[in-house]
């Protein structure tokens, strides 16, 4: 996993929604999420349940015009089993995670979710995430 992966490929990592998911779409690393069918390559971490829909809503748009990408959104309020159930699932399983804080640690610590293998991690709006720590 490298942190500045998006910089180093010449994106923009400037906040936008846009600029770090076109990074992490770049048509350098479809063959990368395409291959690995049953991998998480890209985790995108929020502090809300509205904002991992917003934010999945937006790769959800880029990414029709690539098939073979899946993304999927999972946060709190809503059964853990289901989204162990996809996440293990190998015709399921998204490429593009994104999510809640809680609900992610969750998917870890039940061995659903694994970060081995992810090109692209991504704190939206960090700032609000440190503020609610304290």
């Amino acid at each position: 996993m490298h942190s500045t992966g998006c910089s180093r490929n010449g994106c923009s990592v400037s906040g936008k929604v846009r600029s770090w998911k076109n990074c992490s779409l770049r048509p350098c690393d479809t063959p990368a999420i395409g291959t690995c069918q049953w991998q998480v390559s890209v985790i995108v971490l929020c502090h809300t349940r509205e904002l991992a829909f917003q934010i999945k809503n937006e790769y959800t748009r880029f990414a029709k015009y690539m098939p073979d990408v899946r993304v999927n959104t999972f946060y709190g309020g809503t059964p853990v089993t289901k989204d162990i159930e996809v996440l293990r699932d190998r015709n399921k399983c998204p490429h593009i995670v994104v999510g809640t804080s809680g609900r992610l640690r969750a998917l870890i610590l039940e061995d659903a979710l694994s970060a081995n293998r992810v090109k692209h991690f991504v704190l939206d709006e960090c700032d609000k995430m440190l503020e609610q720590l304290g």
